[in-house]
């Protein structure tokens, strides 16, 4: 439990009966956002534009409910792809933040992602100082820069500092 809120990890892509769910979550984290381009798709079509973007192959996904089943956060793992992964639509409802709830979400993929031997890295905007923030205090760094392809605005790639536990001798 984390702010009273319960993590769940689910193998495989959004289940049918949770994208609705998790659409409408996507819809009122947007308002947050910005400009960000990949959040036009939410903001042009609304809850069918989210249940697009969300309705992807995963490899998993992670979700808060609040105690009365409420969804109040996700998070989702990419296909991996050459021993990497990315991780993904980290959200957290608005009225939920600052419970460690999007924390608890980051490491629930984090240690998905490990446990199958991946790499996890996020890409993020130089101005979403919040998500740099919260990435920063879970364990990502900074290994790079570049223009966003969509965007065109400087983003960061951050891959999570992988502490070896036996080191070579």
């Amino acid at each position: 439990m984390h702010g009273n809120a319960t993590i769940h990890w689910r193998n495989g892509s959004i289940h049918p009966a949770l994208l609705d769910k998790t659409a409408e979550l996507f819809v009122v984290v947007d308002k947050d956002f910005g400009d960000e381009p990949w959040w036009r798709d939410v903001r042009a079509e609304g809850l069918a534009g989210a249940a697009e973007n969300l309705d992807q192959r995963w490899r998993g996904y992670v979700t808060a409910t609040a105690p009365s089943g409420e969804l109040i956060g996700f998070g989702a793992m990419a296909e991996p792809v050459e021993g990497s992964v990315e991780l993904s639509r980290v959200m957290v409802h608005p009225d939920w933040r600052r419970q460690g709830i999007g924390a608890a979400l980051l490491r629930a993929l984090v240690d998905a992602a490990i446990t199958e031997g991946l790499q996890p890295w996020v890409d993020v905007l130089e101005t979403s100082k919040g998500a740099i923030d919260l990435y920063t205090q879970v364990g990502f760094e900074t290994v790079s820069y570049q223009y966003g392809r969509d965007s065109g605005r400087l983003a960061r790639q951050m891959r999570y500092k992988v502490i070896q536990l036996h080191p070579h001798r």
